[in-house]
C-alpha cells in the first residue's frame, strides 16, 4: 500500500523489550489520501533515516507500507515500510 502522509510531530518512544531497554525516534504521520486509509499513525525512524531526525516536521512524503501493527494505546505503527521523496527512498544525506 502506498499513500501520501504529512509529518505532524516527532516523538521519542522508549520501552522495555525482550532484549532490554529500547529507545526509538518516531514520526507521527497523518494520512493525506482521499479517503484516508488511516487517521494518524506512527513511523519509527530506522538506520539511515534517523539522520533526518528533527528536520521532518511539516513535510509531506509518500509512504510505502508493508506491515502495520497496533501498539501503545491502539495507535497503528508501520512495522515495515519506507519513506519516499519524488518516488525515491529518503536519502541518507540532507533532508529536503
Amino acid at each position: 500500500m502506498q499513500f501520501s502522509a504529512f509529518v505532524l510531530d516527532e516523538v521519542d518512544t522508549s520501552y522495555d523489550g525482550r532484549s532490554g531497554h529500547v529507545a526509538q525516534r518516531s514520526l507521527i504521520l497523518s494520512d493525506r489520501s482521499v479517503p484516508p486509509a488511516l487517521q494518524y499513525f506512527e513511523y519509527p525512524l530506522k538506520g539511515d533515516e534517523a539522520v533526518h531526525s528533527g528536520k521532518l516536521n511539516g513535510k509531506t512524503f509518500d509512504v510505502v507500507v508493508l506491515e502495520i501493527v497496533n501498539v501503545f494505546g491502539g495507535r497503528p505503527r508501520i512495522a515495515r515500510g519506507k519513506l519516499l521523496i519524488n518516488g525515491e527512498a529518503l536519502p541518507a544525506g540532507k533532508a529536503k
